[in-house]
């Protein structure tokens, strides 16, 4: 499209830069334009390219007269600029935050006061249409500030980006002509777009749309129906301000997630995080007093589920990390000896689905299986010690009797530890010092007063299996039971 428009003759208005009469044609032209676009009138294509075509013609005479700007300097007239720096000056927002006298120097030349001209008119033209929206929302509160703001912020972005197409020949000629001289106050159409919202209709209206944010949120954690769609897309809208004023030829890895994510974070996040701190610390203490602790666990993981599906489809995928580790804190840190001693109660009882929950919820926490893992250990050897115990009298003579008690004990706590604790190495360790402790000291070892006499009844059963016996398993099974042993 560009390359068609660079190479089109006879175009009927051509204009020069520096007069006032063609200024004043070009934006006639532009600014019909620009309240067509934003009023969501429609526009037929013939239309669009006749004003893309009278900008680009303006701005190519912008241009190629920048070229001769040294020798046509010393001619200009020093009551000339003082009128053109009125008018620029007289055009600018203070929103828009163009200051005449750090973006035209006193060597300014006739081209250069008409790029300011025009990029002035435009902002003023944003700054009004902007003020405008503002008014009709100060009365606007909740849901309904929600919805305005949506509605008219997917508007002005759409129609903005619609505007920075008509011009594209200014964005990439005469404004990045400007930033490389050092100057980035001036930034292109659409990055200007963005910093009026943000300064004339956002920033007065921030607080009242982070309580309407929150309000939302705040519905939604007690099963009440809102519209997160509309929470999506003001918080979308606050990461898009966040980079208002970036060239769009820079990147945004370039800057750090805490620089492009600034409004993001410290209107919505830091505040959300906040509410989250006081809604769950509120809810937990109450939910745990009044309900039993496997019903507690089951609560917490819900919860967890629900605010992980709340920052991954509505919010932005930085707070996942600080929410999760804030929910971690109230849910499972805080009440991490209360965790310790249930655990315990959990194991005599058998409860495997409890004890599954809780190592989920306990591996969250920095060293939060510490504790776990010894009494774990101490109840394998407290069950060992029990089991050959009851087959003191038998065993000592009976390596078969022996044996079993013990892979009995180890194959149940291994099963346990295979699924209820997911093969933690930690706890498969756990397991091994616990049995490996209560084999070599026991009522039989005592009894024997031999230390070795654990390694002496596993011997004589392994030789029980090798000997050929029409008593003995099948070849398949004895090969199991060695394995085992």
């Amino acid at each position: 499209l560009i390359f068609l428009l660079e190479n089109m003759v006879g175009y009927s208005n051509t204009i020069l830069p520096g007069s006032a009469t063609n200024i004043d044609i070009l934006w006639a032209d532009l600014k019909d334009g620009m309240e067509q676009i934003y009023s969501r009138t429609s526009m037929c294509f013939q239309r669009y390219m006749n004003i893309y075509t009278h900008v680009y013609t303006y701005s190519t005479a912008i241009q190629s007269n920048s070229v001769h700007s040294s020798s046509s300097l010393t001619a200009m007239n020093g009551s000339c600029h003082s009128a053109q720096r009125s008018r620029v000056i007289s055009a600018h927002s203070p929103a828009t935050n163009i200051h005449a006298d750090t973006n035209i120097n006193t060597n300014a030349t006739p081209n250069e006061f008409s790029g300011h001209e025009l990029y002035g008119r435009i902002a003023s033209y944003l700054h009004s249409f902007v003020a405008d929206l503002h008014k009709n929302a100060a009365s606007l509160h909740d849901e309904s500030l929600l919805v305005y703001y949506c509605t008219q912020w997917e508007n002005y972005r759409f129609s903005s980006k619609i505007v920075n197409g008509l011009c594209a020949y200014l964005n990439r000629h005469w404004i990045r002509r400007i930033n490389d001289e050092g100057n980035d106050t001036i930034v292109e159409i659409y990055q200007l777009a963005l910093r009026i919202w943000k300064s004339v209709f956002f920033e007065i209206l921030s607080d009242s749309l982070t309580k309407a944010l929150l309000k939302a949120v705040e519905c939604l954690r007690h099963g009440e129906m809102c519209n997160m769609d509309l929470v999506s897309g003001v918080v979308n809208s606050f990461v898009e301000l966040s980079s208002c004023g970036k060239q769009s030829n820079r990147s945004l890895e370039d800057d750090t997630v805490d620089q492009s994510l600034m409004i993001y974070k410290k209107y919505f996040e830091e505040p959300f995080l906040m509410q989250t701190r006081a809604f769950y610390t509120i809810e937990s203490e109450t939910f745990i007093r009044e309900n039993t602790f496997s019903e507690y666990m089951k609560r917490v993981e819900t919860r967890m589920q629900e605010e992980n599906k709340l920052c991954t489809v509505y919010l932005n995928k930085v707070t996942l990390k600080p929410l999760s580790n804030l929910l971690v804190d109230i849910f499972v840190e805080q009440r991490l000896d209360v965790f310790q001693a249930e655990f315990k109660k959990l194991l005599k009882t058998e409860k495997t689905e409890d004890l599954k929950r809780m190592y989920d919820l306990c591996l969250r926490v920095d060293n939060g299986l510490v504790e776990i893992k010894k009494s774990l250990g101490a109840h394998i050897l407290s069950h060992g010690k029990s089991a050959l115990e009851n087959i003191g009298e038998f065993a000592i003579t009976d390596p078969k009797t022996y044996v079993t008690a013990i892979l009995e004990v180890y194959e149940k706590f291994h099963n346990l530890v295979t699924d209820a604790f997911r093969g933690d190495y930690g706890f498969v360790t756990a397991l091994d010092k616990a049995c490996s402790k209560f084999i070599n000291d026991n009522k039989i070892t005592k009894k024997a007063n031999c230390s070795s006499k654990s390694p002496e009844l596993l011997a004589r059963y392994c030789d029980i299996l090798l000997k050929k016996s029409p008593k003995n398993p099948e070849e398949a099974e004895v090969e199991s039971l060695l394995n085992k042993v």
